[in-house]
């Protein structure tokens, strides 16, 4: 589902890392399909070392090279970040916010009108690969959103559509609630 695609980490924090590391050992893509920002210039040396993907000092040039991007600062910086990424966004991306507290609608009013915006929960376990995630999106956003955040989050397994139907992520537990979505996996 991801071949041919590019993920951009907007943030390259514990999170954001346990994500890059979660991508490339499920080899759902390759280190060269992963480009990430961090604001740090020691964090971007120290996640290009480990994992082999390009890092950037500023979000444009991430938004401008992927068709994914995960928003995965902390929120008092995702105003900046938004800024950053907001003229390379378009109806062909997919951008898929781990920040908490920021909703769909704050990033939806800083985006061009038609961006397939999907919020993301993961929880602290996944920093071990061992997580579990809530994924929601707004009702009017396209269900590519959906397909792409399930590729970050569940290897890609398509998960139920409708209200309680179980299976999905890795082992298959999956639970449904109105709009939001909890995988584990």
């Amino acid at each position: 589902m991801l071949h041919g695609r590019t993920i951009g980490f907007i943030g390259a924090g514990n999170m954001a890392e346990a994500m890059i590391r979660g991508l490339l050992e499920a080899r759902l893509v390759t280190a060269d399909q992963i480009i990430a920002s961090d604001i740090a210039e020691a964090k971007r040396e120290q996640i290009h070392l480990r994992y082999g993907i390009q890092t950037v000092a500023g979000g444009r040039d991430v938004g401008l090279k992927a068709s994914i991007l995960i928003l995965a600062v902390k929120p008092q910086d995702m105003e900046a970040a938004l800024h950053g990424i907001a003229a390379s966004v378009d109806q062909t991306k997919t951008v898929i916010s781990i920040a908490a507290g920021i909703t769909i609608a704050f990033i939806g009013e800083r985006l061009p009108a038609g961006a397939r915006i999907v919020r993301a929960m993961p929880n602290a376990p996944v920093m071990v690969l061992a997580g579990a995630a809530g994924i929601t999106k707004e009702r009017a956003r396209h269900s590519r959103g959906r397909a792409d955040c399930r590729s970050n989050f569940c290897g890609g397994r398509k998960s139920g559509r409708r209200r309680g139907k179980a299976s999905g992520c890795r082992d298959g537990t999956q639970r449904q609630r109105s709009r939001l979505r909890i995988s584990v996996y």
